[in-house]
């Protein structure tokens, strides 16, 4: 299921090509090979039983903990911008009521930012999970930070975008059938 979420196919479709009831197609090996760190030829070739699988296959892609790494220092930064602005703000503006109302604001920008690195480097599920975080820290910083009466309306307004998140999210393990 791993595999499958990271190449964009179904767990049925890799379970085919594990039983050789179809194979993948020349792209499909590419963006395999690279994602275990190996050519074509090394995946596609017949091995002896008796040499063992490359190393890399039983690690994380080196690749994939860079950019995990990557977008945890991206989260840590915006958490940092928020502590100089804290303490500017409390030194500079000591009567500023809420200072630490940046500290809320932080949290969905960080995951906002988490939110576009994995629209660009990892799967489905990372993209599905993090939107969904955005959408309701969003929706808890509101409000936190807006005092205004039936402030509590704000937690309403992301259930109908949460389920057009589920809806699409189970769009993309729906498979058209082949012509």
């Amino acid at each position: 299921m791993d595999l499958a979420s990271k190449i964009h196919y179904s767990d049925k479709a890799i379970s085919k090509w594990e039983r050789g009831e179809s194979l993948p197609d020349v792209n499909t090996l590419k963006t395999i090979a690279d994602l275990f760190g190996i050519s074509i030829d090394a995946l596609i070739s017949e091995r002896k039983t008796d040499t063992p699988l490359p190393a890399v296959l039983h690690q994380v892609n080196p690749s994939a903990k860079k950019q995990w790494i990557i977008t945890l220092l991206s989260a840590c930064l915006v958490w940092m911008i928020a502590t100089m602005i804290y303490s500017f703000a409390s030194m500079i503006l000591p009567l500023m009521t809420s200072p630490w109302q940046i500290f809320i604001i932080a949290i969905p920008v960080s995951l906002l930012v988490v939110l576009v690195l994995s629209c660009i480097w990892f799967g489905r599920k990372t993209i599905f999970f993090c939107a969904s975080l955005v959408l309701w820290t969003t929706a808890l910083t509101l409000f936190v930070m807006l005092p205004i009466t039936n402030n509590w309306m704000f937690f309403i307004i992301p259930v109908p975008v949460e389920i057009i998140f589920v809806l699409w999210y189970t769009l993309w393990y729906v498979k058209e059938p082949k012509k």
